[in-house]
């Protein structure tokens, strides 16, 4: 019991198993098909990343550069 470091989490994270630094994200969408599961690593520039490839509006950094984007969650067709 007690607060816990961001090392100890991280060390805990590793240890069972979850990349380390790894976040963890629910997306909820009408252009989601139901029951959709990505097991790509993404991280926070991730966002950014796929906001340039939709908006076409630059890179900001290398970091978003190089980030996988989210384009494989969301399908073309709406959900009824």
């Amino acid at each position: 019991m007690g607060y816990k470091t961001p090392i100890e989490y991280e060390t805990m994270a590793t240890t069972e198993g979850l990349h380390k630094n790894g976040l963890t994200s629910v997306m909820i969408s009408s252009y989601i098909q139901k029951n959709t599961i990505i097991n790509t690593e993404h991280d926070h520039t991730s966002f950014i990343s796929t906001m340039n490839e939709k908006w076409d509006f630059g890179h900001l950094t290398d970091r978003d550069k190089n980030a996988n984007t989210f384009s494989g969650v969301f399908s073309g067709e709406k959900r009824a």
